[in-house]
């Protein structure tokens, strides 16, 4: 085990100060703010409320540490924890001396940040100097002239491991050829000169810095042993494998700084790199979150994290460009190791909290004019980044991110905040490099307890399967703020580091080889505009007026997005038991019974998919009717309706239907106009028909080597009734291209059931996941390649790799478990 995890992670003991503890308060009262940063939503939490300590001045308290160390080769280690808050919050910075001893510990602003609950935790190294045995004296001195009132909820004295002179202090247990990394010694005493022995034939050491030595790994291996040693000390310590270089590109794995306070990255990216949670980190500098605008961090603080990430073999980004600094700065400082810039949410060019509809939107006249407004958002916002000399990252956690396709961007990062698979289709669907923001602590369900780390495993693990390049999670690694609020020595946060630690070795022993094969796809039509499906949509939206159900920001008529309830057919969400009290958590998860499914645009290469299905907003053109013809000629599969061929970009029109309603080289008919009322929905009256009637509705056309289904919908379903049928249509499409395809799974329960392929020549790999993470029982899986097969019994929330390879018996193997 990498002994880090302990030096970082172990707390020995905890010696709490509560608010009544502290003497020379102005008052002591339960406290509780009227709002905070995320007032626009009550979704994540409200305020809560504390008793605390009013300290107007001056307060002290009094406690004993126990019995503690300060030797020549044996150090205590301690740390004071904070919990406090401004009374008006929104004047978050005071000075504050906090002094143990007489000794200052912080004599300086205090940032107080106050997010969905409050009451935020600040930590201060306590040095042993300023310690004694016995009685200690903490006090904390309010300086900010009678202007604000400092409100002490609690202080901790928290005790780590202990130094111990010429110990390890970190120790990676796995690593990869190519990819240097680093071994620290705990060093109480000068020692100029080290002796290490280590196989010369499996690793290079690069130089030594201090404590710390520096390794590159030449070869795989296990167990591989190093010793450190003088005249009269000597340790040793363990590699437990060392990796093949990635021969397909390395994935990313690591954190988002959205929720770390910035003046605490000097103790968290150490900590991050030595407990070897990943090899990604990506910085978020944000205003009165992360750190008071009036003292944003110096340049030299920057190149200093920069620095840090680089001497450790961290690959970074940056989500927006921080003050008092450049791009090229980055661009000089970060070397190969700076992946870029990212842009996030750019759809909030249509939220009212943002300033209203941006100008290119607000000025559209039609759909047409409104999405080339946003394209000309996304590749503006683009070409400022590129001159900023790197490449350009969109973080998008909707549908949306369809369009990225026809932009410049590099790399796009979804963030799943409803339906994964949706979203992850979309993004993969681009055919662009892609990855995955996950916001662990906002979006994966309240309570915060094993449940959540359950799914946040789970989430990883389909990501990866995908195949995101880059998966990070923001926030919840050291601190949780949406729902309540967790600390980073607290189980929630540890839990969370350790099970994406196990991911990121996860993806360095089990490479994927090949690419995703794919058979299905939606298509996100011609002009729509829709970020998430009208159930299924994150739970803050209520408290902004539905912004998201607006037709690009403008327009109210919606509800032809009920339609995209059929895609349950081939995604049918997972549901769960506590569904009416975990609010924050939607249909997150979705079985894939047909097989993976992508989101695409109509111009997308379509040949790629054995059937494809229009159910939301479509423009018909010209263009896309001729691709479609030949797409069917070709052996491809078209799901579509008669409102799907409508020409119209403008919404206040009347129906406009391609070629004036002569359709029949596609559909096997000629329409003619609207017909009679079926249910909710307008059918169409048909004419010339050719093709074969399935039911009243129902209509097949064989077109060369494909077909056509075309469902008789004049208009767009507008309730969840009248998707019953068309999802119905694409259960037969699914199981059709099911059965016919070369790899198929026969299971009970397929409605739980996720599967990806990857596929090299001959060989398969078909990652399967247990959807339903609220069940600890298993599934019993058959999975068929060709002639062969393989029977398996899968756990909730587990995925396993199946393997079908050339001149091989199959083999399922179970990836990280949880």
């Amino acid at each position: 085990m990498n002994p880090a995890i302990d030096y970082y992670e172990k707390i020995v003991s905890r010696i709490n100060i509560r608010a009544d503890e502290f003497a020379g308060g102005e008052d002591y009262r339960n406290f509780k703010h009227k709002d905070c940063i995320h007032s626009f939503t009550t979704a994540f939490g409200l305020p809560e409320q504390r008793f605390a300590c009013v300290c107007s001045d001056m307060v002290y308290a009094d406690f004993n540490p126990g019995r503690w160390k300060n030797t020549p080769d044996l150090r205590s280690r301690f740390l004071l924890k904070l919990v406090a808050s401004w009374e008006d919050w929104k004047k978050y910075v005071h000075p504050v001396v906090i002094r143990l001893n007489g000794h200052d510990i912080n004599n300086g602003p205090l940032f107080l940040e106050n997010v969905c609950r409050g009451w935020p935790s600040l930590y201060f190294p306590i040095p042993l100097l300023a310690l004694t045995h016995g009685d200690n004296r903490l006090e904390i001195l309010n300086r900010s002239s009678g202007e604000n009132k400092l409100l002490i909820q609690h202080a901790q004295i928290l005790r780590q491991v202990d130094c111990l002179n010429f110990s390890v202090e970190f120790c990676p247990e796995f690593a990869r050829c190519g990819r240097g990394f680093a071994i620290g010694l705990t060093l109480l005493r000068d020692y100029p000169k080290i002796n290490v022995e280590y196989p010369k034939n499996i690793l290079k050491l690069t130089s030594r810095e201090g404590a710390i030595f520096n390794f590159v790994a030449i070869k795989p291996a296990k167990n591989v042993e190093l010793k450190f040693s003088t005249k009269d000390s000597a340790c040793s310590c363990n590699i437990g494998e060392i990796y093949s270089a990635p021969t397909s590109g390395e994935v990313l794995v690591g954190a988002d700084g959205d929720d770390v306070r910035l003046d605490e990255l000097d103790r968290m990216l150490p900590h991050f790199i030595n407990t070897r949670i990943g090899n990604f980190f990506s910085f978020r500098a944000g205003e009165k979150r992360t750190f008071a605008p009036e003292y944003p961090p110096e340049p030299a603080d920057w190149r200093r994290w920069v620095s840090l990430c680089r001497q450790n073999g961290l690959r970074f980004q940056f989500a927006g460009i921080p003050p008092r600094i450049t791009g090229k700065d980055l661009v000089r400082w970060g070397g190969a190791d700076f992946t870029g810039i990212q842009f996030h949410e750019p759809y909030l060019a249509f939220q009212p909290l943002h300033g209203g509809l941006h100008q290119y939107v607000k000025n559209a006249k039609n759909l047409q004019e409104a999405k080339d407004g946003y394209l000309r958002i996304l590749n503006e916002i683009i070409e400022q980044l590129r001159s900023e000399g790197k490449k350009a990252i969109s973080g998008d956690p909707s549908l949306l991110s369809v369009y990225m396709r026809e932009t410049a961007v590099d790399t796009i990062v979804c963030e799943p905040v409803s339906n994964a698979d949706l979203l992850l289709g979309a993004v993969r669907g681009t055919g662009k490099k892609f990855g995955a923001h996950i916001a662990l602590d906002w979006y994966m369900g309240f309570p915060h307890n094993e449940d959540t780390l359950r799914r946040f495993a789970l989430l990883l693990q389909l990501c990866y399967a995908y195949g995101g390049e880059r998966i990070y999670v923001e926030s919840a690694l050291f601190q949780t703020n949406a729902n309540d609020r967790n600390d980073w020595e607290e189980s929630f946060c540890s839990g969370a580091r350790n099970v994406l630690r196990n991911f990121y070795r996860m993806t360095c022993a089990e490479e994927r080889k090949g690419r995703p094969q794919v058979n299905l796809a939606l298509i996100y039509g011609n002009l729509e505009s829709m970020f998430w499906p009208h159930d299924d949509r994150s739970p803050e939206l209520i408290d902004v007026e539905d912004w998201d159900r607006l037709v690009w920001g403008k327009w109210r008529e919606s509800n032809y997005r009920w339609m995209w309830k059929a895609a349950e057919a081939w995604l049918p969400p997972v549901d769960f038991a506590d569904r009416g009290k975990n609010t924050s958590l939607v249909k997150m998860f979705s079985g894939t019974p047909c097989g993976p499914v992508d989101v695409v645009s109509p111009m997308a290469d379509l040949n790629s998919y054995r059937a494809i299905a229009f159910l939301g907003w479509n423009t018909m053109t010209q263009e896309i009717y001729d691709r479609l013809l030949a797409y069917v000629r070709q052996g491809g599969i078209v799901f579509l309706c008669g409102c799907h061929l409508n020409t119209r970009n403008d919404l206040r029109k009347q129906p406009d239907l391609i070629n004036g309603g002569k359709v029949s080289d596609l559909i096997g008919a000629d329409i003619a106009g609207a017909g009679k009322m079926i249910g909710g929905v307008r059918s169409c009256k048909l004419e010339n028909i050719t093709s074969r009637q399935v039911d009243s509705l129902l209509y097949v056309n064989s077109l060369g080597k494909g077909k056509v289904y075309f469902l008789s919908y004049f208009d767009y379903a507008s309730n969840p009734g009248d998707t019953a049928l068309p999802r119905e249509v694409l259960e037969r499409i699914g199981s059709e291209i099911c059965e016919s395809d070369d790899v198929r799974i026969k299971t009970k329960k397929r409605g739980i059931i996720n599967y990806n392929i990857w596929a090299d020549g001959p060989n398969r790999w078909v990652y399967l996941a247990n959807v339903d993470w609220d069940n600890p029982g298993t599934s019993a899986v058959t999975i068929h390649y060709k002639s062969q097969s393989v029977s398996t019994r899968i756990r909730g929330g587990q995925m396993q790799v199946i393997e079908f390879l050339k001149n091989r018996a199959p083999l399922a193997r179970e990836l990280a478990r949880w």
